[in-house]
């Protein structure tokens, strides 16, 4: 089991890292200084690409002034890839989901264990404490008889 939560532990970080890669990307462009887009006519379906891989939610409007015309884009593909990272997101957040549980269901056991350790503790102390008054008891209940044998012997009534 160990191992196995070892084998989805790299992949949520593999995948994590992945993201925050992309978007790391994606900000630094935001952070240097700005530049004029070149367009090369020949090859927009690239920039399209590029533009889904940073921004997974950026749709294509075809209008009259684009540029690019229906055999420059595949626009299943592009879907495809869309539904791709949405399968992988889905599914890393499925694996991260199931660690929390994991590590949830680990410390309820630990707490469990903790719990049952501590009742055991208490009623020891608890069975000494009764032993222990159990004990004072019988020690004064002696005690007291030897007090009223002595004021027998001495014919005083001083106890009470």
């Amino acid at each position: 089991m160990k191992k196995e939560n070892e084998n989805i532990h790299l992949f949520i970080i593999e995948q994590e890292y992945k993201r925050s890669k992309a978007k790391q990307s994606g900000q630094d462009g935001s952070l240097r200084k700005a530049e004029t887009p070149m367009l090369n006519k020949q090859n927009h379906a690239s920039v399209i690409e590029k533009l889904l891989e940073m921004h997974p939610k950026f749709e294509v409007i075809e209008g009259p002034e684009s540029l690019q015309t229906p055999e420059q884009v595949d626009m299943p593909k592009v879907e495809e890839q869309q539904d791709a990272l949405d399968a992988l997101d889905l599914l890393a957040s499925l694996q991260k989901m199931r660690t929390e549980e994991q590590e949830l269901l680990e410390t309820k056991e630990d707490l469990l264990v903790t719990e049952r350790d501590l009742r055991s503790k208490l009623v020891k102390e608890i069975n000494k404490k009764k032993k222990a008054t159990g004990k004072l008891k019988s020690e004064i209940t002696t005690i007291q008889k030897r007090c009223e044998q002595l004021e027998k012997a001495l014919g005083v009534n001083t106890y009470r």
